[in-house]
């Protein structure tokens, strides 16, 4: 036999659900972190890497050093290269200037009269060998006895009477100066000549300017000898130590 319901029971309507507990809320900040899937995460992971491009992986750190060794190498021979480029370009004008530029230089001199009382006086032929005009041409020379062996400093005197910027020398063409001693010969002088214990000395300078404006400067020294072939004759001797062409 069936128990009859309480009567709070029996009043209930049976279709009422029964009440259940109230949920706890959870905010944000305690919400359980998600579980991340693997297979998935990889698949964004792929889909992120067609959308951005292909990686190129960095080389190893020795193969950069490699790297960074050629390029400071060649680095070096480009600048290696623009170097003597630059080089090459100016000894390319440095040829056509000197090819193109006035070469002035004395070639002929005369024999001087070596007598007690006589003063030195010879004449100097000056030539231009080049291609342009020497401009601003001035002419010097001086004399003097000394041993040989000493190596007096010239004391040049302009033996040229016109002024140097008016004074100009054209390619082919010759001038004719004379350099004369300062004064008469000593019986001393003409003793030590002709026994060749002071023989005579001849310096010549010539300075000019050439085509391009650049001051140029012909040096020469020679020493009066006897002739070996005639020794009642003189002759000069060109002297290395003072010559200069520039």
């Amino acid at each position: 036999m069936k128990e009859k319901p309480a009567a709070g029971e029996r009043d209930r309507d049976p279709k009422e659900k029964t009440s259940q507990p109230p949920r706890e809320s959870v905010s944000l900040a305690e919400k359980p972190e998600a579980v991340v899937d693997p297979h998935k995460t990889k698949e964004h992971q792929d889909k992120a890497r067609e959308e951005d491009g292909p990686t190129v992986p960095s080389p190893p750190k020795r193969q950069r050093d490699i790297f960074d060794v050629i390029a400071a190498g060649l680095g070096a021979l480009t600048l290696g290269v623009l170097i003597l480029n630059a080089c090459l370009i100016k000894q390319g004008h440095e040829l056509t200037r000197n090819d193109q530029r006035a070469w002035v230089g004395p070639e002929e001199f005369g024999i001087p009269v070596i007598e007690v009382g006589a003063v030195p006086s010879i004449s100097v032929t000056v030539t231009n060998h080049g291609n342009t005009p020497a401009e601003d041409l001035q002419k010097k020379s001086t004399y003097a006895v000394f041993a040989e062996g000493l190596h007096p400093e010239p004391q040049y005197t302009i033996t040229d009477p016109r002024e140097p910027s008016k004074s100009i020398l054209f390619p082919g063409e010759r001038q004719v100066f004379y350099a004369t001693y300062d004064r008469p010969l000593t019986a001393e002088e003409v003793r030590d000549i002709q026994e060749d214990t002071r023989p005579l000395h001849l310096f010549v300078e010539i300075t000019y300017k050439d085509f391009f404006g650049k001051p140029r400067r012909t040096a020469l020294a020679q020493r009066l000898v006897r002739s070996p072939s005639d020794p009642s004759r003189w002759k000069w001797r060109i002297l290395g130590y003072y010559n200069a062409v520039k």
